[in-house]
This record gives C-alpha cells, sequence and structure tokens, in this order.
C-alpha cells in the first residue's frame, strides 16, 4: 500500500488532480473514513405513504452530506499540500527561467545572480536549488 505521503515533494507535484484522486481512498482508509456510495436513484415503492418516503429520501441526503463532508476534512492535507508543492515547482522553474534571462543579459553568471538575488532574495533562490536538486524534502517552506 503506497499513500499520496510516500511520494517525494517533486513526484507529488507532477500528479494530475487525477492522480491525487488516486490516492482517496488510501487516505479515506487509514483515516477511517466511508467513501460515500452514490446517492440512491429516487424509487418510490407502490403504496409507500408519501411521508416515509419524503423522511428516507432527507435521511438519505443528509447521510450522504455528512459522509461528503468527512471526506473533505479528510482529504483536504492532501489537497493542500499537492497546491503547495505545484507552487513550489513553478517557482522554481521561474527563478531558473529568469536567471538563465538575467545570464544572456548580463552576459555573466555572477552579475547575473547579482540581479536575480536582488529579485528574489537569497532564501527563494535557496528554496529553488533546493527544489530542483530534490533536497527540498528535508526542509520547510
Amino acid at each position: 500500500m503506497r499513500s499520496y505521503w510516500d511520494l517525494s515533494l517533486k513526484d507529488r507535484a507532477a500528479l494530475t488532480s487525477e492522480g491525487v484522486r488516486h490516492y482517496i481512498p488510501v487516505e479515506l482508509m487509514m483515516a477511517g473514513v466511508e467513501n460515500p456510495p452514490p446517492l440512491m436513484q429516487d424509487i418510490r415503492v407502490e403504496n409507500e405513504p408519501l411521508e416515509g418516503y419524503q423522511q428516507g429520501v432527507e435521511l438519505e441526503a443528509k447521510r450522504h452530506e455528512e459522509l461528503l463532508e468527512a471526506v473533505e476534512i479528510a482529504t483536504s492535507d492532501m489537497w493542500l499540500d499537492w497546491r503547495k508543492c505545484i507552487r513550489l515547482e513553478n517557482d522554481a522553474i521561474f527563478i531558473t527561467t529568469t536567471f538563465d534571462k538575467y545570464k544572456k543579459i548580463c552576459g555573466d553568471e555572477a552579475k547575473a545572480l547579482k540581479y536575480l538575488t536582488k529579485t528574489f532574495g537569497e532564501a527563494r533562490i535557496n528554496h529553488a536549488r533546493l527544489w530542483q536538486s530534490g533536497k527540498l524534502g528535508v526542509f520547510e517552506e
């Protein structure tokens, strides 16, 4: 069994939303949350009193809504993390691309780095380097 959290940050960033959804059953299992089945078709049994029928439909809808809320709570950290990983990936790509542009403009890597640092700051540049090297997982954003 492999969970979303077993993946590296870069692997998580590379997932599509469909790829993240693949890990939902494992997240729900680990959280002890039931994945709600689809709502039953709205079928009224012959001679069933309308009041009892309505109550049954309402109870089923309420239970379904509660299950959906539990799923949302159980998977929210995973979705937030995925968005964070994508943001880190995009930032690293943007900084790297900008550095390449600055090198072309300056014709000198040291000067380009000086302006890159002025633009993004050392911390953000180091973050991008760690991300690109795959070593960011040890550090916090």
